[in-house]
């Protein structure tokens, strides 16, 4: 498995969580504690929209896998463009994780490119994989999901 669900759901969190509001400061640029407790209070209580379903992130984790080991064993039509054909089992992965909910299939684009980038966005997987090559992207994402547990950025 490429990471333990609840490792990847607590990095995910961290990184698309909404940060703290900034200290709200007096006209003496000291923290003004009754104002400042009622934005902490407000902003907290606007924070509970954001959540991650569990069955989301582990099929986010198995589809990833099954989309590494598709690509290692793509027989690619020398007719056709690589870049589509790669992009094709992405996009199934992604699909298969949210249950063929389209308006689902940024997310998968986004945790991806998160894990792998350390970035809500970036270049169009088929892409990236044509030029960056297979293997070395199969390990790129390898390595990228195993050291979550060590990633500060």
């Amino acid at each position: 498995m490429l990471a333990q669900p609840n490792v990847l759901a607590a990095y995910l969190y961290l990184r698309m969580g909404q940060d703290m509001p900034e200290p709200i400061l007096d006209h003496l640029g000291e923290i003004d504690a009754v104002a400042d407790n009622a934005a902490i209070t407000a902003w907290s209580q606007a924070t509970d929209s954001f959540s991650l379903n569990m069955i989301y992130v582990r099929r986010f984790i198995e589809m990833t896998e099954v989309m590494l080991i598709d690509l290692e064993q793509l027989e690619l039509d020398p007719d056709q463009p690589t870049g589509p054909q790669y992009m094709t089992l992405v996009y199934n992965a992604a699909k298969a994780v949210f249950d063929n909910d389209k308006s689902q299939l940024r997310t998968y684009f986004r945790w991806l490119y998160l894990v792998v980038l350390g970035a809500e966005d970036g270049p169009r997987w088929g892409e990236f994989i044509t030029v960056y090559g297979v293997d070395n992207f199969v390990a790129l994402v390898e390595r990228r999901f195993r050291n979550l547990l060590n990633d500060t950025t």
